[in-house]
């Protein structure tokens, strides 16, 4: 009798061990690759909310270690140790770092006829006097910006600054509609 033969014959006559061992492997594979579908699955919504969050992290310049100065024509001016192009650098060359932004925030006030022009004190910017107080934000790469990325603002028209750009300039669309 051969091989075949006589396994066909075991499986028949003991047909109920046969039929048991056949469910305990059917259970194993379905559970192994279930865990290997769910495993896939959290890798994927982790990388998903990875993105969604924005995960970020910020470096500032040290505002304890100089103080602030005014010059003679009563510009207010930081004198604290300021972040470097080559810190910035080296920092944005870590592994997993997808891009960095380097930030300059400012305010200045408009000179009419030698003259600052008034603003509001509870206002920092000024918005009720919008043409003699501007806001500016210097960027290196603005899509990384958290103005950006949390939603804050959205760009309508044009396309971000990047590293490459030359000479460009974002205005809010009340600013560029204003005369």
């Amino acid at each position: 009798m051969n091989l075949l033969k006589r396994s066909f014959l075991y499986l028949f006559r003991k047909w109920k061990v046969s039929i048991l061992l056949l469910l305990i492997l059917f259970m194993v594979v379905t559970l192994t690759l279930s865990g290997i579908a769910v495993l896939n699955a959290e890798e994927q919504k982790t990388e998903e909310f990875k993105e969604a969050t924005g995960t970020s992290f910020s470096v500032e310049r040290n505002y304890g270690s100089g103080g602030m100065e005014t010059d003679e024509k009563g510009n207010t001016y930081l004198k604290s140790d300021a972040i470097t192009q080559d810190m910035i650098k080296e920092i944005g060359s870590i592994d997993g770092i997808m891009g960095y932004n380097a930030t300059v925030e400012s305010i200045s006030s408009v000179l009419k006829d030698g003259k600052y022009i008034p603003h509001s004190e509870d206002d920092l910017v000024g918005w009720d006097e919008v043409d003699s107080q501007t806001m500016s934000i210097t960027n290196i790469n603005l899509k990384y910006s958290n103005y950006f990325i949390s939603n804050i603002f959205e760009l309508v028209e044009g396309e971000h600054i990047t590293p490459d750009t030359k000479n460009s300039i974002i205005v809010s669309e009340a600013y560029a509609k204003k005369e």
